[in-house]
């Protein structure tokens, strides 16, 4: 069994596996949204806000 004081410096500084998941997928999306507006043919569709 180890102690307190060794489980800490272990979990130290790790993120959660969650939150890796959801900042995964939201950088995915931004990606995917920028190769969108990259590609757009028409300068009024691109510059829609």
């Amino acid at each position: 069994m180890i102690r307190f004081r060794e489980y800490h410096s272990l979990t130290e500084g790790r993120k959660p596996m969650w939150l890796k998941v959801v900042v995964g997928g939201m950088v995915m999306k931004i990606r995917n949204l920028s190769l969108q507006i990259q590609s757009e043919k028409d300068p009024q569709k691109q510059n829609q806000q």
